[in-house]
C-alpha cells in the first residue's frame, strides 16, 4: 500500500494544525456592559480594602486574538473589558493580608476562588470567576506595600 503512509502523515499534520489554532469564544453582551461589570468588580474588591491609596481610572479594552502554532495571527473583532488598578499601603502594612481577607469576601459572594500558582513567589495572587467569564484577579507584592485589582470581561463584542 504505497500510498498509506503519505495519507496518514497528512491526517496527522492536519489534526496537528486543527488543534494548534485558537480563537477565543465571544459571549453574549456588549463591550459598553462588560466595562459596565469591570469596574463593578474592581469597586467591589477595592471596598474590601483598608488603609490603601489608588487612582482608579476608567476601564480600556483589548482586542481577542486568533492563534497559531501559539503566534497571534489575527483579531476576532471582538474585545475583552479590562481595568486594573494599583493599590499603595502604608510602608508598614503587608500586603499579602489580603489575599486571604478578599478571597473570603468572594467566596461569600458565590464565585469561584483559587490561588494561582506563580514562578515567583514574591508575588503571590488570588483569582475569582465571578460567572458569565469574567474573572478578577488581586495580586500582593511581597516586597512592597502594593497590590494590583485587575477585572476582565471576556471576549464582546462593540
Amino acid at each position: 500500500m504505497p500510498g498509506r503512509p503519505a495519507r496518514t502523515l497528512v491526517a496527522v499534520a492536519l489534526v496537528c494544525m486543527l488543534t494548534a489554532c485558537s480563537t477565543p469564544e465571544t459571549a453574549p453582551g456588549s463591550l459598553a456592559d462588560g466595562k459596565e461589570r469591570v469596574a463593578e468588580l474592581v469597586d467591589e474588591a477595592l471596598a474590601a480594602l483598608d488603609g490603601g491609596t489608588y487612582r482608579r481610572s476608567v476601564p480600556g479594552e483589548q482586542a481577542c486574538r486568533k492563534t497559531f502554532l501559539g503566534y497571534v495571527v489575527g483579531t476576532t473583532g471582538a474585545h475583552r473589558a479590562e481595568l486594573p488598578v494599583i493599590v499603595d499601603f502604608p510602608a508598614r502594612v503587608d500586603a499579602r493580608q489580603f489575599l486571604d481577607l478578599l478571597a473570603a469576601h468572594w467566596l461569600e459572594r458565590g464565585y469561584e476562588v483559587r490561588r494561582v500558582e506563580t514562578v515567583d513567589a514574591r508575588y503571590p495572587k488570588v483569582e475569582a470567576r465571578a460567572g458569565g467569564g469574567y474573572r478578577v484577579v488581586m495580586t500582593a507584592f511581597a516586597t512592597a506595600p502594593r497590590l494590583t485589582v485587575y477585572a476582565v470581561s471576556p471576549c464582546l463584542r462593540d
